[in-house]
């Protein structure tokens, strides 16, 4: 629904040998180009951006731009500096007293330069133009996403090798085709009402009008405060934690207007999302139809449906259907030069709490392929999900403890499962700054029954020499829970001391027992041994998957010096094992760690299974760049 297909794309020129003329091609991301066209037969002089190794020419962006048509107006920049070897400066549209401002602009989105509003003039949400105007470059969409694509299409189709000149009639346009030529709320179109929201919700209100435009088209308004809009109203409030709890929200209706109340801002954005969702399912409806209340239903509820529970991120993000497919994710598993996977660290933390099975939910929802988890036993034998052996920094222990008869011990070991119940988890990495969430800590078992034949599970082993009480057993304690949910292939056989042992005995024995459950083996990373010329045998008898723990040094190293470093391990694996790596210790690439970039680098070099922090930026990475991998249904 947020995601509309743009059809067709022709990039026309003028007759002018030094024009940048290009034939008609797709933009970066699939999409392509209609209704070119240009401002009449006269022929225009070349507007020349970079000659000889130089620029006149400033990039000019929104000074209260979206975060997609800032970084697309920094990846244009980045794009001409690196093409030409030149820095071309980037400024925002804010004029200072008595500023003159430069002919020579290149304008990125809605700018409140002239050209730039007679651009946009008829200009739907989703469509895009890049065109000149006098000695200006227009480069903009309807909205964030379309301003985006058609930066990306101008790098693609403009940046020549040696020089950057236009046709001086350049007008090309991309435009979009709608599931609604409109859409009505008590039989008025949408565009009449205005986006009202509070201080730091403007990404926010953005995402919501996104969705709407995307659907019909329309680019609506939005302003701060409801006195300064015209007609009625849809107003995103701030977080009201005393009307609300955390993760419950309300859409009302009043007058014709619509507001938007949660517990959280983590609510306040689903209640955008419910309203967004229902406005775009069908092109008219009534206001009294969109008023809503949802509250959050007890944990048994989603546990066992996890559709029931609505995700913090899904006003800003869709999930392709094929990576929620386990059986594609095992098969991706299989191949060594296969697409990019991700791992997310203890869950989601970035929306939930770590180690929460709210978080584990998220992380089957935005397509990761593994989620990986800190189990620790209890004092009564129940394992739960805990990275650390003190209750201290992702619970509200502080609070808590010696009330009601708890203990006061700050260790896992020492408190029963009931116990802890009582607690509840912080948000995100916790802290003592940390918000308290309604979410309890979850036992393994729940995490396997969730897990189950959606996503892989790694589970993490602490070896400390105080925690043998609190030790699990792969026989003991992890192949019953498989037995009981079906999920033989679910959680994979890693690379510590107990599933290793020199042979991979226990591996093998529990891999040919799910061979004989369910008819497919367990997968498996192994460790990185020295001797690196084991691994061809164990792999090509069909003993072990062809996967491995890397072992590169990354933190706080830029890429460059990791593949220098491991050279030949790499050239060994690369193509011929997966490479799994733990990438959240503050690695980088160009300083910018966890990032689009950063994962494209990883992959170029065969690294390509990582553990991520950034759960989500990691997946829709995936989904912008790779496809489902083919296997036999």
């Amino acid at each position: 629904m947020k995601k509309l297909v743009v059809l067709l794309i022709l990039f026309l020129t003028l007759m002018l040998s030094l024009a940048s003329c290009q034939s008609p091609e797709p933009t970066p991301d699939g999409e392509s180009v209609s209704d070119s066209e240009t401002d009449g037969e006269e022929i225009a002089e070349p507007l020349e951006i970079v000659k000889d190794g130089a620029t006149r020419y400033t990039i000019v962006r929104p000074d209260e731009a979206d975060d997609k048509t800032v970084e697309a107006a920094i990846r244009l920049m980045n794009a001409i500096s690196e093409k030409y070897g030149i820095a071309i400066n980037l400024a925002s549209d804010f004029d200072l007293p008595g500023q003159e401002r430069s002919e020579y602009e290149i304008l990125i989105g809605h700018t409140n330069r002239e050209e730039s509003a007679e651009t946009l003039e008829g200009l739907k949400y989703g469509d895009s133009v890049i065109a000149v105007k006098g000695t200006r470059v227009i480069i903009t969409g309807g909205g964030g996403k379309s301003t985006s694509d058609a930066v990306d299409a101008f790098i693609a189709n403009h940046l020549t090798d040696t020089e950057l000149v236009l046709n001086g009639a350049l007008n090309v346009r991309a435009n979009t085709e709608y599931a609604f030529e409109d859409i009505t709320v008590d039989v008025k179109s949408i565009k009449d009402f205005t986006v009202v929201y509070s201080m730091g919700l403007d990404g926010m209100a953005d995402a919501f009008m996104g969705i709407i435009g995307n659907a019909c088209g329309v680019k609506l308004e939005k302003v701060r405060n409801v006195s300064d809009a015209e007609g009625a109203y849809i107003k995103i409030n701030k977080a009201d934690s005393k009307a609300y709890a955390y993760d419950d929200f309300a859409i009302t209706v009043k007058d014709g207007n619509l507001e938007l109340f949660g517990g959280s801002t983590h609510a306040v954005a689903m209640a955008c999302d419910a309203l967004a969702r229902k406005l775009t399912s069908e092109s008219s409806t009534s206001s009294a139809s969109l008023a809503y209340t949802f509250t959050l239903p007890s944990r048994d509820v989603y546990i066992n449906d996890i559709d029931k529970l609505p995700i913090h991120w899904d006003l800003y993000h869709d999930t392709p259907e094929w990576m929620l497919d386990f059986d594609e994710k095992y098969a991706a598993f299989e191949d060594p030069d296969g697409r990019f996977m991700a791992s997310t660290h203890r869950g989601d933390m970035v929306d939930y709490p770590e180690n929460s099975i709210e978080g584990i939910i998220s992380a089957i929802k935005m397509g990761a392929d593994m989620v990986e988890i800190d189990p620790r036993r209890t004092k009564d034998g129940v394992l739960v999900l805990l990275h650390d052996a003190k209750l201290v920094r992702t619970t509200n222990f502080s609070e808590m403890k010696g009330k009601n008869g708890l203990p006061t011990s700050e260790y896992v070991w020492d408190w029963t499962y009931e116990q802890l119940c009582q607690l509840n988890l912080k948000e995100g990495t916790g802290g003592t700054s940390a918000k308290v969430t309604p979410y309890k800590i979850p036992t393994l078992e729940e995490a396997i029954k969730v897990c189950a034949n959606r996503i892989f599970i790694r589970l993490d082993r602490k070896t400390l020499a105080d925690e043998t009480t609190c030790a699990w057993g792969y026989e003991k304690d992890i192949w019953p829970l498989l037995v009981k949910y079906n999920a033989y292939t679910t959680v994979i056989m890693t690379w510590h001391s107990e599933f290793t042992r020199g042979t991979y005995s226990l591996v093998k024995k529990y891999r040919a027992l799910a061979i004989e459950a369910c008819g497919k083996p367990m997968h498996n990373v192994l460790a990185d041994p020295d001797d690196m010329t084991r691994l061809p045998g164990l792999v090509t008898n069909n003993d072990l998957t062809p996967a491995v723990r890397g072992t590169l040094t990354i933190s706080e190293k830029l890429l460059s010096e990791l593949v220098k470093e491991n050279k030949s391990r790499l050239n060994f694996y690369k193509g011929k094992y997966r490479i799994y790596q733990d990438a959240h210790t503050g690695s980088n690439i160009n300083g910018n760690a966890e990032s689009h970039e950063f994962y494209a680098a990883l992959n170029d070099v065969g690294v390509n299974f990582i553990l991520a922090n950034k759960g989500l930026l990691c997946c829709s990475y995936i989904s912008e760049n790779f496809g489902p991998t083919e296997y036999s249904k």
